[in-house]
């Protein structure tokens, strides 16, 4: 096989790097945020509008598992569009 068909940052491989990070740390922080959000509601209005820029549709009702599932799933989806950019970014600007 040609050299040139192997790229140092493969976009597949960090898209789906990233998206299961992404899917992670949601779930971890809805996790925090129901254990430990509860007690001060400063950061629980902070928790819900980062929720909110981050997660389309999200609308600080509450967590159950309808909006776990439904962040894991977007968590997941913004994580394997910016991996996939970066890694193809990286490719393209750098240097032979």
């Amino acid at each position: 096989m040609s050299a040139s068909l192997f790229t140092p940052y493969p976009p597949l491989q960090w898209a789906h790097g990233f998206s299961r990070v992404s899917a992670v740390v949601f779930a971890a922080c809805m996790l925090y945020g129901y254990l430990f959000l509860q007690a001060d509601p400063v950061l629980g209005d902070l928790h819900n509008i980062l929720l909110r820029s981050f997660i389309f549709g999200w609308s600080g009702a509450g967590m159950n598992w309808l909006t776990l599932i439904l962040g894991i799933v977007m968590s997941y989806i913004w994580g394997f569009l910016f991996g996939g950019t970066l890694a193809f970014c990286m490719n393209h600007c750098q240097k032979n």
